[in-house]
């Protein structure tokens, strides 16, 4: 039956209504509009029509996370096409773009070989209708199409090399049909495209200038085409994207006021084109992305508190999306994605029960996911990074053996993935940081040589990982860490040359990266952290003025940047703790009243000129100052014990009193019991010491009396008003 023209008509026009409600992200809309259009060529039997159906409804599912309905409509037109294309060669030129369609969902579903499958086969039949028609611009921007979507698949199976190669096939094809028609904004469009691609595929290489030329090359073609159309929402959306790529590389520069510009430019991009269509859920995940990755930033910036809040806010908008439609995979991975940043965030606060929960939360969704579908490496690779989380964070809480079960099932996990797929880069790192990890639990638990025989592991393999790509900064980056922390393990075993050799070492690597990025803050903070740790292992070594000399260097990097954020409580902590080191080494070296400075020092630059320990604290500079505080009661009752005049001790055992009663409060306020503990003896000792020298200096026999007396009674008494204070 021939379907009458009025017919067709009416059902292209549904069509076409549907990809109007696509674009505005109205898939509901565009569900009904579609179903219409395909009532109507059925029953005309219009197959042509109805393939075409079957094609956008497979993308609308695909856009709204029903993947497995997605797959379902994607095949039947797959099925009807090519059984057109038998007596009409024009749908080859359809089967190719249903096949790259397929592509781009079965990589979403982590079924990574078949996408694979379906991108080279599109990739087969458009050069095959290429050699037929070379002049032909729609199978040479499809083919260039294709090879962009391959090279993100490559990309993300750490195959970098041949996605690198698609990615510059892609962009040549695209430069040349820009060339031939400057003014088309489709082949600008699809150049900026690739060149953001192409800055997302060196990032991953660790070729961080080349990536950054790339990003700025697609923002500037991204922006002169919202400057010819203010109003068009995909040049808003694009230059959005960019922008936040950008910032994401920034960020790992280190370079944080330039990417919270770029983050703070994207998302309020997104937000304006939200605003416009209030119901578009991409808007929608799109605000969510760069609140979470605002996040993400503040975090590195110590803005703790700011971090939480935009966590918060990104998870708001996710659990929302999902409210509206359970069955999403793409808004239950969001969700899940978010749970896991927010929980790394309260971990750094100190917060552990509700970061656990948050970890747990995120994990069983991930598991969930991955019930569903048990080839999808990426939900596979997601549940072993959260139960590498966790097992950071459970270690952190003494809860070792669960710690230690949560790395080795994310070991499991990843050396599985690595085991199928061996020239994966990311597989490779991610067991590589797995192994690291549990070599420092090891080390914790006292078990040694496994900790050695892990570190060694995680070290080969990094150092592979290198000789591949003399140049990634990423894998420089992991050597020294993994170096850093082997240092550790080797001095605890008593191994002080090798673990000097191993500190060096990183040591190296760090000053080699910052002499390449003197702005890179992260840079920086390595290299005063390893200096740091140099010092620990020197003063060990009684080697003490190279270890003053290290700590030295440690301190005035971590002031330097704590001069340019005085908010950051991850610089605060590292100049407390950098002081405190310092401290103790001059009192070790009898050098006390330069360590009294050191320390008092520490305690009036937290309180009165950079803010270390002014409110609201957080949880790193909580701890910094317990530590500060315990020192300098401990140094002063160490003095107090050594001295010989007995009015001077009696002195300075009064300074400890007093200095100890003053500060009791700091501890009952965030609850250290066991630090308060540490203080309290000593305070209350010092109190007790100096009551006794009170009475034995008593010149008549009835006053020393009395005075023991009154000893005896105040020994309890501090007691007594510390737990009504509580």
């Amino acid at each position: 039956m021939i379907m009458p023209v009025y017919a067709r008509i009416q059902a292209l026009q549904y069509i076409s209504l549907a990809e109007s409600q696509i674009s505005h992200g109205q898939f509901h809309a565009a569900f009904t509009s579609l179903n219409r259009a395909g009532e109507i060529a059925q029953e005309a039997q219009a197959i042509d029509i109805l393939s075409f159906v079957y094609g956008m409804l497979g993308r609308v599912h695909h856009s709204t996370g029903r993947y497995d309905d997605a797959l379902n409509n994607y095949t039947i037109s797959l099925e009807i096409q090519e059984e057109l294309a038998k007596n009409n060669p024009y749908f080859n030129y359809r089967v190719a773009m249903t096949l790259n369609n397929l592509g781009l969902l079965l990589a979403d579903m982590g079924r990574i070989e078949d996408a694979k499958e379906r991108y080279e086969g599109a990739l087969i039949k458009y050069e095959k209708l290429l050699q037929t028609d070379r002049d032909n611009v729609s199978y040479q921007s499809n083919i260039a199409m294709t090879l962009n979507n391959l090279g993100n698949l490559l990309a993300m199976m750490g195959r970098i090399e041949e996605a690198k190669e698609r990615y510059e096939g892609a962009f040549n094809m695209r430069e040349k049909l820009h060339a031939t028609d400057h003014a088309n904004v489709s082949y600008q469009s699809d150049v900026a495209m690739t060149l953001n691609n192409l800055g997302n595929l060196l990032v991953m290489m660790g070729h961080i200038e080349e990536a950054k030329e790339r990003y700025e090359g697609a923002l500037n073609m991204r922006e002169k085409l919202l400057a010819t159309d203010h109003a068009n929402v995909l040049y808003q959306s694009d230059v959005a994207m960019t922008l936040n790529n950008l910032a994401s590389l920034l960020t790992n520069m280190g370079r944080i006021g330039e990417a919270k510009e770029r983050y703070e430019g994207a998302h309020k991009m997104y937000e304006n084109l939200l605003a416009t269509d209030c119901a578009n859920v991409s808007y929608q995940s799109n605000v969510a992305t760069t609140l979470d990755n605002l996040g993400h930033l503040l975090a590195d910036m110590g803005r703790i508190e700011e971090a939480k809040e935009r966590y918060e806010g990104a998870l708001n908008i996710r659990e929302k999306l999902l409210a509206t439609d359970h069955a999403n995979v793409s808004y239950q991975s969001d969700v899940a994605t978010t749970l896991n940043n927010l929980a790394n965030l309260l971990a750094k606060m100190g917060r552990i029960d509700e970061a656990k929960a948050r970890y747990e939360g995120a994990l069983r969704m991930y598991q969930k996911l991955f019930q569903t579908d048990r080839d999808n490496a990426f939900y596979q690779s997601s549940v072993a990074m959260i139960l590498n989380n966790l097992g950071l964070l459970l270690a952190n809480m003494g809860r070792i053996e669960w710690a230690e079960a949560s790395y080795e099932n994310a070991l499991i996990m990843r050396e599985k993935l690595l085991e199928a797929d061996h020239s994966n880069v990311f597989y490779q790192s991610d067991v590589a940081m797995t192994l690291n990890n549990l070599a420092n639990l090891l080390a914790m638990m006292g078990r040694i040589e496994e900790a050695k025989e892990r570190f060694e592991s995680a070290l080969i393999k990094y150092e592979k990982l290198l000789q591949t790509d003399r140049d990634n900064i990423s894998y420089q980056s992991n050597i020294a860490m993994t170096l850093n922390n082997f240092a550790n393990l080797l001095a605890n075993m008593g191994c002080i040359d090798e673990a000097k050799e191993r500190y060096e070492g990183a040591l190296e690597i760090y000053e080699n990266l910052l002499q390449t990025d003197r702005s890179n803050v992260f840079y920086q903070s390595y290299v005063a952290n390893t200096l740091n740790n140099l010092g620990v292992l020197l003063a060990d070594m009684k080697r003490i003025d190279e270890a003053k000399a290290r700590y030295e260097g440690a301190f005035n990097m971590h002031e330097k940047l704590l001069a340019t954020d005085h908010v950051n409580v991850l610089y605060q902590s590292d100049v407390a703790m950098t002081l405190n080191n310092l401290a103790s080494l001059l009192a070790n070296m009898g050098r006390i009243d330069e360590a009294k400075v050191r320390y008092e020092g520490a305690l009036k630059m937290g309180e009165e000129s950079l803010g270390i320990f002014t409110e609201p604290m957080q949880y790193l500079t909580i701890r910094a100052k317990s530590r500060t505080l315990i020192s300098i009661i401990q140094l002063y009752f160490k003095n107090a014990e050594n001295e010989r005049n007995k009015a001077k001790k009696q002195e300075i055992y009064k300074r400890v009193s007093d200095f100890y009663q003053f500060h009791m409060a700091f501890f009952s306020k965030y609850n250290l019991e066991h630090e308060g503990r540490i203080a309290k003896e000593a305070g209350l000792g010092a109190h007790i010491y100096y009551l006794m020298l009170i009475a034995r200096n008593a010149p008549t026999a009835e006053e020393r009396i009395r005075e023991y007396g009154n000893c005896a009674f105040e020994a309890v008494s501090p007691n007594q008003n510390e737990n009504i204070d509580n």
